[in-house]
Order: C-alpha cells, then structure tokens, then sequence
C-alpha cells in the first residue's frame, strides 16, 4: 500500500469513527429522554461540571482527562453541549 492508499483508508476510518459517535451520541439523548419519562433521571439532580470540580476540590482539567479516559459518565446537553454528571456516577467514580 503506497503513501496515497494509506492516506484514502485512514479518512475513511475517520469518517467512520465520526459517523460512529454522532450516532452513538443520538442513541444517549434517546436513552435518556426515555429514562427523563419515568422520571428516572431528574435534570435539577444532575450536576454540572463547576459544582463536581467544587464539591471533590478538582480542577476542571482533571475532569476533562477523567472524562477522555472515560472513567466518569457525562452526559452533554444544549446546543453548546453543557455537560452534566449523575450524582450516583460521580460517588461511584470519586475514589479515581
């Protein structure tokens, strides 16, 4: 396979990943609008990201790397993609 060919596969995986996690992120908004109608998760019980950083004394960087390494759960919500953490998830990951 020449340097071209490489070139040709590797955006091809790529728009397969981004494909991959756009339609990953459309199943976890309908999950959760599914679990929001049997008031299983209440959205002024979730926690943003600011009050997780205040309450675990945790800089926002740290949260961010916890996040990538995928160690905490989040979900992203908005236009602008806020991001909030279940109260239950951030207890569960807290001994990182």
């Amino acid at each position: 396979m020449n340097a071209y060919e490489l070139k040709q596969v590797s955006a091809m995986i790529k728009s397969l990943e981004n494909t991959f996690m756009e339609r990953l992120r459309q199943m976890e908004r309908s999950y959760l609008d599914a679990l929001k109608g049997f008031g299983i998760i209440d959205d002024e019980k979730m926690w943003t990201e600011k009050q997780v950083c205040e309450k675990y004394g945790i800089d926002r960087k740290t949260m961010y790397n916890y996040r990538k390494m995928e160690l905490i759960p989040f979900t992203r919500k908005g236009e602008r993609g806020k991001i909030y953490y279940l109260p239950a998830d951030v207890r569960a990951a807290s001994n990182i």
